[in-house]
């Protein structure tokens, strides 16, 4: 949402988004926070012209087996949004001690992409 409300004109030249969360949530989330959080996201969508015309790239990373975003996002990341795509298989929601990932090889690549692509 941020990206998608900077001034026009204004371009970043890529973005990589782990786990990102384009749609509404369908499950709860365990959290206590998570609902405030979730709160201040009602009513607010991604809008895909907004995002491309801040963003020269955009590469997504999804776990197939992430509790809590629904895999439904990286196709939306895709299809919608124009993203190239990594799946990780196994990964979970990427979080170090729970999921056991302490290093995403992946997303350092994809940043280091960012640096040598126009």
């Amino acid at each position: 949402l941020f990206l998608q409300s900077r001034p026009e004109g204004e371009v970043a030249g890529g973005a990589v988004f782990v786990a990102g969360s384009f749609l509404p949530p369908k499950a709860p989330h365990p959290h206590p926070l998570a609902e405030e959080v979730r709160a201040k996201w009602k009513g607010r969508t991604v809008e895909p012209e907004g995002l491309a015309t801040h963003l020269k790239r955009l590469i997504a990373i999804y776990s197939e087996d992430d509790p809590w975003v629904s895999f439904e996002n990286a196709a939306f990341a895709k299809n919608i949004l124009g993203a190239a795509l990594i799946v990780e298989t196994g990964k979970g929601h990427f979080r170090g001690k729970h999921d056991g990932i302490l290093e995403l090889p992946s997303a350092r690549d994809a940043v280091v992409s960012l640096m040598y692509k126009d």
